[in-house]
C-alpha cells in the first residue's frame, strides 16, 4: 500500500505508475490524480502543446511510423476494435471498400472515388423506385461482368431492387421487370 501525495489517500501500488528512480519504485502521485494533473495542463496550454506535436510529427516522420507501428503491434485489439467502431458508424464507406475488393479480386478497373460522391450517392433516392430509406451502391454494369469501380459506373438504389438486379446490367435487369420475370 501506498500514499498518494495528491488526494492522500491509501490505495494499493497497482494505483499507482512505476518509476524506476524512487526508492519503491512507483511515482508519488496515484494514476487517477497523475492523469487529472496532466488534463488540467493540457487544457491550460492546449494550442502549444498541439503545435508542438504537430511540429515533433513533421520534423521526425520516421520516428512517428515505427511509434505507430511498435503501438499498433502491442495493440492489435485495439486497433480492430476501433476500426469496427468507424465501420459501424460509416456504413458507406465499409461497403466502398467490399466492392474495391471484389473489383481487385475480379481484376476490373479501379479508381479513386471522392468522398463527396459517396455522401451525395447515399442521400440520393433510388433511380428505379424512388426510395429513399437503404439505399445501397450499385454498379451499372456489374464487376462481375467486368464492370469499373468508378463514379461513372455506381448509381444508387434501394436494397430491395439492388437486390433484384443481382449480376445484371440495367437494362437487362429492366427488361426482365417489364416482363415479369
Amino acid at each position: 500500500m501506498k500514499s498518494c501525495i495528491t488526494c492522500k489517500s491509501v490505495k494499493p501500488f497497482v494505483s499507482f505508475y512505476k518509476r524506476e528512480s524512487s526508492k519503491d519504485g512507483f511515482r508519488n502521485e496515484c494514476i487517477s490524480c497523475h492523469k487529472a494533473r496532466l488534463r488540467k495542463a493540457y487544457l491550460q496550454d492546449a494550442n502549444r502543446i498541439k503545435e508542438k506535436s504537430r511540429l515533433w510529427k513533421a520534423e521526425n516522420p520516421d520516428k512517428r511510423l515505427i511509434n505507430n507501428r511498435r503501438w499498433l503491434a502491442q495493440n492489435p485489439e485495439k486497433m480492430a476494435e476501433s476500426r469496427k467502431d468507424w465501420d459501424d458508424r460509416h456504413p458507406e464507406y465499409k461497403a466502398v471498400k467490399k466492392h474495391r475488393r471484389r473489383a481487385r479480386m475480379q481484376d476490373v478497373e479501379i479508381q479513386s472515388i471522392s468522398d463527396r460522391f459517396i455522401k451525395n450517392l447515399y442521400a440520393s433516392s433510388c433511380v428505379y423506385c424512388g426510395a429513399v430509406e437503404r439505399i445501397e451502391a450499385d454498379h451499372i454494369i456489374p464487376i462481375s461482368r467486368g464492370g469499373a469501380h468508378c463514379e461513372n459506373n455506381l448509381q444508387p438504389l434501394c436494397k430491395s431492387c439492388n437486390s433484384s438486379k443481382k449480376d445484371k446490367t440495367m437494362a437487362e435487369w429492366l427488361s426482365d421487370k417489364e416482363k415479369g420475370m
